[in-house]
């Protein structure tokens, strides 16, 4: 991490405008939210100060009314007025088009929704991408835009369209070249994971997160591949299927994970899982504490500090 940072300020120092020093800039943002404190608040700040450099105005809040005169204003760009006419578009050819979309989704959007921000802000973001698209045509950041779309309708209860938004986003993936690199696993991933899981039955998700795991995988997309065990985690304990399988499953996933070096707190929430199964099917003095076999919750927050150490506290307290 630290040899990347060095090639960033040297790429930086050294280029002669935005566009030039663009890479080095993702290169930035990715070390800012992964890692053991993975600071989303401070990646989509940083992202937004980017979008700035690039002209785009963005607002620190939303007055009231704005967010009606901006989906008035991105309605009026689409055929009929309706978001799946967006399939009908060209793709995106403008290279600082899409470096733009892939700041307002990928680094400010997403790392908005990761965060818990502005609910309000993380909407004008995804709508400011979606207009840019309705102009140059779409790329694989528009699904990620239309994803932001979805969950904005699920938080207003709205659970049928998000749905028929979230199919919308896949859809528009399916237009761009599978490959190492590419949004499949990721946009797939978030429509499961905020969208499908509420609208769909239980036992349909089983089966979506096993093959975001393969997919993510074949992507070399680590840190997806381990959402996505701990995503089909959660549905397994919800269908009330047999633990004993999954408590020997979560072993080696933990392994898989460090063997792919991801993050101590993404491996910790393996433990958690798996002691929460020991805790459910033994007989233990205090079901409610995660202390055993698997995982000591006081040892383990005593080990971390800063986000890493929110992070965790927030999943040990969740189970």
């Amino acid at each position: 991490n630290d040899d990347a940072m060095d090639a960033v300020k040297e790429v930086q120092q050294h280029a002669k405008s935005i566009e030039d020093k663009f890479r080095s800039e993702c290169v930035m943002l990715i070390y800012l939210t992964s890692g053991k404190d993975r600071n989303y608040q401070l990646g989509s700040q940083t992202a937004i100060d980017l979008l700035r450099e690039y002209g785009v105005k963005f607002p620190n809040k939303l007055f009231p009314g704005q967010m009606l005169v901006e989906n008035t204003k991105f309605k009026r760009k689409l055929p009929g007025g309706k978001l799946t006419s967006m399939l009908d578009l060209p793709d995106m050819k403008d290279k600082r088009s899409q470096q733009i979309m892939k700041l307002l989704t990928e680094f400010c959007g997403v790392n908005m929704i990761l965060s818990q921000q502005d609910k309000n802000l993380t909407w004008y973001t995804m709508v400011r991408a979606l207009s840019l698209s309705a102009d140059k045509g779409i790329c694989e950041h528009t699904g990620l835009a239309v994803m932001g779309w979805a969950i904005h309708l699920r938080d207003a209860g709205n659970y049928k369209e998000a749905d028929e938004y979230a199919e919308l986003a896949l859809r528009i993936m399916d237009r761009f070249p599978f490959g190492v690199g590419s949004l499949h696993s990721r946009v797939k991933m978030i429509a499961t994971g905020t969208i499908f899981g509420v609208t769909r039955p239980y036992n349909k998700i089983l089966d979506l997160w096993t093959d975001i795991h393969g997919t993510a995988l074949r992507q070399g997309e680590t840190e997806i591949a381990s959402s996505a065990i701990l995503g089909y985690t959660i549905m397994y304990f919800m269908i009330g299927l047999p633990l004993d399988a999954l408590r020997t499953d979560l072993v080696s996933y933990e392994l898989e994970a460090r063997q792919f070096r991801l993050p101590e707190t993404a491996a910790i929430v393996y433990r958690i899982y798996r002691q929460t199964i020991i805790n459910l099917q033994e007989d233990v003095s205090n079901p409610a504490v995660l202390k055993g076999e698997a995982i000591d919750e006081d040892e383990t927050l005593r080990s971390l500090d800063g986000h890493g150490q929110r992070m965790t506290k927030r999943d040990i307290y969740t189970y």
